[in-house]
């Protein structure tokens, strides 16, 4: 049960499994991830996609990461809205922007 007010992010694991198997599918590159459980607690294991290893292999060089709702500036409050908008609608708009070949 979820107190009034509070998001229910009770499926969050398997919804981001999910797109990401979806994009997957479309041939866009995603990190490896899979759901895995500590007792009662479900949880989302993913590759880490936001370092890389130097040409020698001896220094782990982060890369920069900006997520969606970061690029639309959404503040965080925001991200888990459950009415789908605006963020919903700005998204797909900058995804569209994103995702065309120039």
């Amino acid at each position: 049960m979820v107190a009034q007010g509070q998001l229910d992010l009770s499926s969050s694991c398997e919804n981001e499994w999910i797109y990401l198997n979806i994009m997957k599918a479309f041939g866009l590159p995603v990190p490896n991830s899979k759901i895995h459980h500590f007792g009662d607690t479900k949880v989302l294991i993913v590759e880490r996609f936001d370092r890389r290893w130097s040409e020698k292999g001896n220094l782990l060089i982060r890369l920069p990461q900006e997520d969606m709702c970061q690029a639309l500036n959404i503040a965080p409050a925001r991200k888990y809205e459950n009415d789908g908008t605006p963020a919903f609608s700005r998204l797909c708009r900058c995804s569209t922007v994103l995702l065309m070949p120039k």
